[in-house]
């Protein structure tokens, strides 16, 4: 069913939460991977980011962020959408932090376990993901993961929106920057500013 329904809901005014609600839900979802992660007999450190973030780590994570952050609607809408959703680490020698790959209704974040090691093991005082500050290795993670979503929701539930600034199909009246020629639109920043409080 493509009425977009869900990206004119979490892209739109009404769909913004405040900086305190995303910090607080995020910091939930934080705590229930750790504990995930503590249940599976590790530690995370940069040795281990491959043995930690399974397939089967992956989707609970999704399940966190649909709970949290898109009131159980996002695989419910993946599913009537009829797209497929999977994420990985990959080792890969890139420059940027995740990817979303499409092809057709298929999606897979892949996130580089190079450029988080390369983040982490050289001392740094700021750390930050589109402008979210993040000191912990999980938290950095889950700043590129929640950006790199993003294109996924917009791919599954309303593609022309991601490449196109056009008011015919944008659901969103963000004012900051956009590139829509990269997917970065004004629906896309509208949907991660809103719901994860990115800028960048």
């Amino acid at each position: 069913m493509l009425d977009h329904a869900f990206c004119k809901k979490f892209a739109g005014i009404a769909g913004k939460l405040s900086a305190e609600q995303i910090e607080r839900r995020r910091a939930v979802v934080i705590d229930l991977i750790e504990k995930r992660i503590k249940d599976e007999g590790f530690k995370l450190t940069t040795k281990n980011i491959n043995e930690v973030f399974t397939g089967r780590m992956f989707e609970y994570i999704i399940s966190l962020i649909d709970e949290h952050f898109f009131e159980n609607e996002l695989m419910a809408r993946f599913r009537e959408n009829k797209c497929c959703l999977t994420a990985c680490m990959e080792n890969r020698c890139t420059t940027v932090g995740g990817k979303c790959w499409r092809r057709g209704k298929v999606f897979t974040i892949k996130l580089s376990t190079k450029v988080l090691k390369n983040a982490f093991e050289v001392e740094r005082v700021n750390r930050s993901v589109n402008e979210v500050s993040c000191k912990s290795l999980l938290k950095c993670m889950l700043l590129i993961f929640e950006h790199e979503l993003t294109h996924a929701v917009l791919g599954c539930d309303c593609k022309p929106s991601a490449y196109s600034n056009e008011a015919s199909v944008t659901y969103s009246n963000f004012k900051g920057p956009s590139r829509p020629g990269n997917g970065h639109s004004k629906t896309f920043m509208g949907v991660v500013n809103n719901r994860f409080g990115h800028t960048g």
